[in-house]
């Protein structure tokens, strides 16, 4: 992976990552003793990955990889898109991307589509609706990493965008209520994919 990177950037290319299993500290992670390698073979290339996709947890979520660090600039946006299933006692949704070609294919905004399985199940039919756009809801002017990062450290005393966030994670279905520490684990959880990282953030 290093060496495709090394090469994209040596030809001024962008990259997109895709993979199933995402890293850091979930509720089903990325085997452990992987992290840290993966993690540690995008360093210094971030700059060149546009965005990178992940599925698995069945949830609708994003992280921060790299270096999240004050001042960094050494990280990318993860999106961990939900799924047409209901695991997790989520409703069936996908996601919309929309990048923008005039800024190097970085990710503008993201929207995601729903189907309330109750009603589903009551009418017999199904019925997509958009459930939301990152940019509207979240009021960012893109999905960038840097306004991504700003976002995240705003989730910390902004508890009604917290909510929002928070309720997305089950596209619709309803998030539950989140206490002081289910927030901090869940803010850490954006911020820090190291495992070391995130156990000095909860502590």
């Amino acid at each position: 992976m290093r060496g495709v990177l090394a090469e994209a950037a040596k030809n001024k290319e962008n990259v997109y990552i895709a993979s199933h299993i995402p890293p850091g500290t979930t509720s089903d992670p990325m085997h452990t003793e992987f992290v840290k390698p993966f993690l540690d073979g995008m360093k210094g290339y971030h700059h060149i990955i546009r965005g990178s996709f992940w599925g698995h947890l069945h949830m609708d979520k994003f992280m921060l990889l790299g270096n999240t660090s004050k001042d960094s600039k050494d990280f990318h946006v993860a999106h961990i898109a939900s799924t047409l299933g209901s695991k997790t006692d989520k409703d069936p949704s996908f996601r919309r991307y929309i990048f923008d070609s005039s800024k190097s294919y970085h990710i503008d905004d993201w929207a995601t589509y729903h189907m309330h399985l109750p009603d589903a199940n009551k009418k017999g039919k199904i019925e997509w609706k958009h459930l939301y756009s990152a940019k509207s809801s979240y009021s960012i002017s893109d999905a960038t990493p840097s306004s991504m990062h700003k976002l995240v450290n705003k989730l910390k005393t902004d508890e009604k965008l917290f909510e929002k966030v928070y309720e997305h994670q089950k596209a619709g279905a309803g998030g539950g209520s989140c206490g002081a520490k289910c927030k901090k684990e869940f803010i850490c959880l954006l911020l820090h994919a190291y495992p070391e990282q995130y156990k000095k953030c909860i502590a």
